[in-house]
This record gives structure tokens, sequence and C-alpha cells, in this order.
């Protein structure tokens, strides 16, 4: 076994543009525990060259469909200060993946139920408190497989700061996030 570039001249896939949105639902049952439902909904065009190899016939796919909807679990009482926290959860197969001009791999929809576990951390850098700092990630496994695609493993990870310390009197205040 071993791994190996595959020559471009192999890959037909052009180009995918993905533009996504969707709603989320939180909800906290107490101080320790909480939980996030998210819907996303994806719009995404696919190019592919369709013609005899040697020469291109790039062709453009658009669809537009629901995605796979994330059900996630959060502990956060491990410190009083909940600072850190830990998630577990699922990624179900909501997601259209059998739209006929796109393949497995850059379908809307994986087709399989997933696995996700993740945590966060979040510190302080001023006396003032508002100043912060954090640190997340998040894991995804598929459980299984469809129709034999099972897609790869995922590991999606963040840091970043924020400040919350611009007030405009009695009115409110603005946070301004910095994350890699």
């Amino acid at each position: 076994m071993g791994s190996q570039r595959a020559p471009a001249a192999n890959n037909t896939d052009k180009e995918i543009a993905t533009h996504f949105g969707g709603v989320g639902f939180d909800y906290n049952f107490n101080r320790d525990w909480g939980m996030s439902v998210k819907v996303p909904y994806w719009f995404r065009t696919f190019n592919t060259d369709i013609g005899t190899p040697g020469s291109p016939d790039v062709t453009s796919f658009k669809h537009s469909a629901l995605g796979d909807i994330r059900v996630l679990g959060t502990y956060t009482g491990i410190f009083p200060d909940i600072s850190t926290g830990l998630s577990v959860g699922l990624k179900l197969p909501t997601g259209d993946w059998t739209y006929p001009n796109f393949d497995r791999d850059n379908s809307i929809g994986t087709g399989t139920t997933d696995l996700l576990l993740g945590g966060y951390h979040l510190g302080t850098i001023s006396l003032e408190n508002h100043l912060k700092w954090f640190v997340e990630a998040l894991f995804q496994r598929a459980f299984d497989s469809r129709e034999g695609y099972r897609p790869g493993n995922e590991t999606d990870a963040a840091a970043g700061l924020l400040y919350d310390g611009f007030q405009f009197g009695n009115k409110g205040n603005v946070t301004v996030l910095l994350q890699v």
C-alpha cells in the first residue's frame, strides 16, 4: 500500500463553488448542559469536463438543497467559570447525495451518519476581562458507508481573540473577533 499524486489529467473536476446559509437553534438546559441543531442549505456550482480525453468540454451544473443536519450536545460544567467544554453529537444523512450530475465526493450531502466530537477552551488576557482568547476543535467520523461511499474523517479547528470592551453608553456594546 502507499499513496502518490494522481495526474491532473485523470481528474475531470474543474471547479466547485459553494455558497451556504441556514438556520440554527441553541438551547441551554442549565449551566452545565446545552444543545444545538444546525440546518444548512447549500447552493453549489460544479464545473466538470464531460468530453473525450484530450479535448476539453467543460459543462456547469447547479444544484441547491438541504445539507446534512448537525445535532450537538455540549457539557460546560468542567470548571465553574464554564471556560472549557466538551461536545458530542451526530451529523445526520439529510443532505442530497443523489443529484445525478454530481459525484459522491462533491454532492451536497454524504448519505452517512457521522459521529461529532469536540471541545473548546476560553481564557482571559486583560485584567478588565475584555480581551479573551479561545481555541476549539471538532472531529467528524462516518459510522458507515452508503452505496460503497464512505466520507473521510474531518477535523476542524479554530483559534482567536475577542475584545468586548467597546461600549456605546446605554445603547449597547460591540465585540470584535479575530479568528483563524
